[in-house]
This record gives structure tokens, C-alpha cells and sequence, in this order.
């Protein structure tokens, strides 16, 4: 509510126009993506001119080789009928999920909206995306050697709620071999052993997880016998066509890097055997520490990390420990603020009572006339917002102007 997107926006577009390419703006989930680009972004534009942009991840564009479409004939011209309006999302178009882009192993990159997205973000002034997608840029770039992105060129990165980038970093940074990887079969009886003796310990401590240090717990085993299995199995998962063998094999070589001392360019990680459901056990690769990451990722451009609230530590932890931090205030005097809280409030919310709300919504009305307005009320669920702010709105005797936050208007 402080008006920080309307901020990022403008400035961005400011840096795009000046240097004839691009500007990112990052938001942490995709809720906040479509504020910014449904909301925010037309009132800029209405006012400043440019061009505005998003992309998301891709299953949330129609594609023709959809599970619901691939197998049609008439597929390409589903596709084209779809988005003749412009529109690329499933879910906006009032499609159901499984029309959604089912991934570089199914689709051939034609006729699919999360390519048409990057072909419309490639000549935007700003481009609006959520984390997950920065990461993954990020990661094919430094895997690919700069050869393939999914994110244009950017002369600026803006990082909007910029606390919650750290894990979604490492959310996307960690990988696993599930129960069901073939790997476990290709590396042979030894490694199968090795594994079960390593999470037969685990579900004697109690735990549902246990970290394994480098030198400790067998791991050095497990990298001979790993680097060797490797040596024997890397040219058949190599031409398999499946893109999960493929998968599958990278994650053990980063295995064996983290075991063996070598350089993780990730970041610091740990290796950690994870058993849910019983005996459905996976070993996980957990990214510890990706500052390393973020500081390519964070420096290669400049970068604004924007956010309510920085703790202290967090740029050390995004690899950027000199970043200068601005406190810009905000639009309250939080020393003439009272936090007021209703003696019928209870856990289960706004009551079913008529009178109980009417009671409620008085002690509301009442604080706000006290205060002279500039009065922010929070509730707990829209039910309660819709069914008391009319209420609360009747019974304040100043002229106040009230500004309410919808379902529809998030």
C-alpha cells in the first residue's frame, strides 16, 4: 500500500528508454505479476507511454502440444482460435490446466504462448516477471554459456518483496533424485546398498531427514562408486531421448562435485538423504548458501532490491554485502499510530451475529472518527471485509474517504 510497484515501474521504464533495451522487473509470485501488469502498468502507460510485458513459467500458457490438444489433428488451429484475442494464458482464456505447455520434452517450441511471451517481451520497455523465472534465466545462461535465456537482455533489474528471492533461489537451486529414478538401477547393487544403509539410519534416529558431511557417512563410498558408475552410464543417458535420464544424470554429477570438494557454482550445498511416506526415499542436493549465485545473477546489471522490510543480513546472504540501503520512509507516522483491537474479536473472525458485527464495526468507526481518519483496518478474510466495511462506513460520523481492497481488485 505504499505505492512501491507505481515507483518501480516508472523508473524502469525511465532506465529502458535511456538505454534502448530492456528493464526487469521481478516479483516474487505470480498473484503480484498480475497486479503489476493488470493494474499498475496500463495507468503508467496511459500517462508516460511505453510498453509493458510478462512472462511467467511456462505451463501457464496455452500450447498446441497440450496434453488436451497434441494428439488432435486439427491441433495448431485450436491454438491460433485461442489466442486470437491476444490473450496466452489457459487460465484466462477459461481453459483448464491440461491445455497448459507440458515442457521441452513434449512441445516442440512451435505454436506455444510461453514462446509468443518471450517473442512479446523481447521488444518491451519493461518486462514483469516472478522469481522462479529470474532463477531460471539465470541458471541456462551460466549452464549454457550465455547461449540460451528466457528473459530478454535487461539494461536494469528491479527486485520487488527482493527477502523473498533468497528462497526461492534456493528452492530452485536444490534438486533430488526421487524413489523412482532410474539412476538407482544403472548405478548398480553396490549403490543401492550404500543408500539403503544410509536411510535405514535415518528412520532409526527418528528423523524424516539427515545432512551428510563431506568425509562422513559413507559419502566418500558413495563417490567411487558413483564416479565409476558415471565412467559406465554416461553415454547411454547422454543419447537417451528422454529428457528425464538426461536430468537424472546431472544431478548425480553435481553429486559427485559436492562430495568429491568441487567448485559447486551454485553455490555452497549440502547433501541429504530426505524420506517421506514411509519408504519412499530421496537424496537431495540442498542448496546451504547461493550468495555466490546471486552475486553473478544481482551484478551483472544494476540491480534495485526493493522491499517493505530489509533485514539486516539479507544482503550479505543475496552475495551483495556493499549494496548501499536507502531507508525511504513511508507513508505513516507509525509514532502517533495506536494498534486498537476489538474486545469481540476472537479466532474464528466476524461473527455470524448481527449484533456482535454492528458492535464491532461501531469500536471501528468510532477509532477512525477519533483519529481523524487515516485509519488502516485489517481483517481477516474478504468474507469479513465484505460483510462489515459497509457497516463501519455507515456509522463514521467525519467525511473520510474509504478506499477498500476487493477479491477482484487485489
Amino acid at each position: 500500500g505504499t505505492g512501491k510497484s507505481y515507483a518501480i515501474l516508472t523508473i524502469a521504464l525511465e532506465a529502458s528508454r535511456h538505454a534502448g533495451m530492456p528493464a526487469i522487473v521481478v516479483c516474487p509470485n505470480n498473484s503480484l505479476v498480475d497486479q503489476y501488469v493488470e493494474k499498475d502498468a496500463p495507468t503508467i502507460a496511459a500517462a508516460t507511454g511505453g510498453t509493458f510485458a510478462y512472462i511467467k513459467g511456462r505451463r501457464n500458457y496455452v500450447c498446441s502440444n497440450s496434453f488436451a490438444w497434441f494428439s488432435k489433428v486439427d491441433n495448431v488451429e485450436l491454438y491460433e482460435k485461442a489466442i486470437g484475442a491476444g490473450e496466452l494464458e489457459w487460465a484466462t482464456l477459461g481453459l483448464t490446466e491440461d491445455h497448459g505447455c507440458p515442457g521441452s520434452e513434449i512441445c516442440n517450441g512451435e505454436n506455444c504462448g510461453a514462446i509468443e511471451a518471450r517473442v512479446r517481451a523481447a521488444s518491451a520497455n519493461v518486462v514483469v516477471t516472478n522469481g522462479h523465472v529470474l532463477m531460471w534465466d539465470q541458471m541456462l545462461r551460466t549452464w549454457s554459456g550465455g547461449m540460451v535465456a528466457l528473459l530478454p537482455d535487461r539494461c536494469a533489474l528491479f527486485v520487488d518483496e527482493c527477502h523473498s528471492l533468497e528462497a526461492i533461489g534456493r528452492d530452485c537451486l536444490t534438486d533430488e533424485l526421487g524413489p523412482n529414478s532410474v539412476i538407482y538401477r544403472l548405478l548398480g547393487p553396490d549403490f543401492v546398498e550404500w543408500t539403503a544403509i544410509q536411510f535405514g539410519k535415518v528412520k532409526q534416529s527418528k528423523e524424516s531427514e539427515a545432512l551428510l558431511s563431506q568425509g562422513g557417512s559413507g559419502v566418500n563410498d558413495f563417490v567411487v562408486e558413483a564416479k565409476e558408475a558415471i565412467r559406465d552410464i554416461v553415454g547411454e543417458l547422454e543419447e537417451s531421448e528422454s529428457t528425464e535420464l538426461r536430468r537424472d544424470l546431472s544431478v548425480l554429477r553435481k553429486f559427485v562435485r559436492w562430495a568429491t570438494g568441487g567448485y559447486n557454482l551454485d553455490g555452497d550445498v549440502g547433501l541429504s538423504l530426505w524420506q517421506i511416506e514411509g519408504d519412499k526415499n530421496y537424496l537431495r542436493r540442498r542448496v546451504i548458501d547461493a550468495s555466490r549465485f546471486f552475486q553473478k545473477m544481482l551484478t551483472s546489471s544494476p540491480t534495485v532490491l526493493v522491499s517493505g522490510t530489509i533485514p539486516q543480513t539479507l544482503p550479505a546472504r543475496l552475495g551483495v554485502p556493499e549494496a548501499e540501503v536507502h531507508d525511504l520512509g513511508h507513508p505513516f507516522d507509525y509514532s502517533k499510530s495506536v494498534l486498537a483491537v476489538s474486545n469481540l474479536s476472537g479466532a474464528g473472525g466476524w461473527s455470524q451475529n448481527d449484533r456482535d458485527n454492528f458492535e464491532r464495526a461501531r469500536q471501528v468507526a468510532a477509532a477512525i472518527d477519533n483519529a481523524g481518519g487515516g485509519t488502516l483496518v485489517l481483517f481477516t478474510s474478504w468474507r469479513d471485509v465484505e460483510l462489515v466495511t459497509p457497516l463501519i462506513v455507515n456509522q463514521v460520523r467525519g467525511s473520510f474517504e474509504f478506499y477498500v481492497q476487493s477479491r477482484t481488485d487485489r
